[in-house]
C-alpha cells in the first residue's frame, strides 16, 4: 500500500505548491528590481526664497565700471545702479543665487557675481567695507562718503542723523534731520550742531577712491572752515 504522504496525488500537489511559490518569489524579485517611475519635475516650480540671513540685507559689488548695490527680499532682489532701481525675480539654478528681469540678470556665487546689463556681462566682486552697517544708534546707514589726505568720512543714517569725522584726530561733527533729494545729486548747506555750516556738492560722476581704487556712485566735495575736501560717496537703500 502506498503511504498517504508519498502517494502520487500528494506528490503532484506538493510539486504544484513548490512551483507556485517559486513563481511568486521570482515575480516579487522582478518587481523589487524594476526601476520605480520618478515624479515628473515641474519646470514652473517657484524658486527657493533667499536665505533668511540675506533677506533685508544690502550687499555692494564692484563691477569694474560702476558700483552696484543689491538688497534681498523673499524670492526677489532689488538692484540699484545710481538712481535706477530694478526688481529681479529669483530663478532656480544649480549653484549660487540668480535673479533675472528681462535683459538684466545678477548671478551671485559667494563674494563674486556676474551681472548682465547694457547687453554686456560684467564680473563683480563684493566690497564689504562699502556695505551699510548699523549706524548712529540702531539705525542703518543710508549714505556714506569718504576721502583721503586728510582722511574723512560722512555718514547719514536712515533717520537723517549726519556724522562727519575728519582729520587724523577724527574731529566729529553732527547734524540732525538731514534729508537728501532723489536723485541725491545737488548742492546742500547743512547746519552742524557745533555751530558751523557744511557746504556739500554731490555729483553723479563715477568716482574711485584715491587709495583703495574702489568705485562709487557719486563724487562728493565739501567745504568746512575754509578747507575743501574731495572724495567718493555711496547711497544705500
Amino acid at each position: 500500500m502506498t503511504s498517504p504522504s508519498t502517494g502520487p496525488f500528494h506528490l503532484a500537489t506538493n510539486f504544484c505548491v513548490i512551483s507556485t511559490l517559486l513563481l511568486l518569489s521570482a515575480g516579487c524579485q522582478q518587481t523589487a528590481n524594476r526601476p520605480q517611475p520618478q515624479r515628473p519635475i515641474n519646470q514652473e516650480q517657484t524658486a527657493p526664497p533667499a536665505p533668511t540671513t540675506q533677506i533685508g540685507r544690502t550687499r555692494v559689488f564692484d563691477c569694474g565700471d560702476e558700483i552696484i548695490s543689491v538688497r534681498f527680499g523673499p524670492g526677489e532682489m532689488a538692484l540699484f545702479r545710481g538712481p535706477q532701481m530694478t526688481v529681479l525675480s529669483q530663478v532656480r539654478v544649480a549653484s549660487g543665487a540668480r535673479y533675472d528681469e528681462g535683459s538684466i540678470s545678477f548671478w551671485i556665487k559667494g563674494d563674486e557675481a556676474t551681472a548682465t546689463f547694457d547687453q554686456r556681462s560684467h564680473s563683480c566682486v563684493r566690497v564689504p567695507a562699502m556695505e551699510p552697517r548699523l549706524g548712529h544708534g540702531k539705525h542703518s546707514i543710508a549714505f556714506r562718503a569718504s576721502g583721503n589726505e586728510p582722511p574723512w568720512m560722512i555718514e547719514v543714517d536712515s533717520m537723517g542723523q549726519l556724522q562727519l569725522a575728519t582729520g587724523y584726530e577724527k574731529t566729529t561733527y553732527t547734524a540732525p534731520n538731514v534729508v537728501f533729494r532723489q536723485p541725491v545729486e545737488g548742492h546742500y548747506l547743512i547746519s552742524l550742531m557745533e555751530g558751523k555750516t557744511l557746504d556739500v556738492e554731490i555729483s553723479g560722476t563715477a568716482c574711485r577712491d584715491s587709495m583703495s581704487g574702489h568705485a562709487s556712485q557719486y563724487a562728493l566735495t565739501f567745504h568746512l572752515d575754509g578747507q575743501q575736501h574731495q572724495g567718493c560717496g555711496q547711497r544705500f537703500q
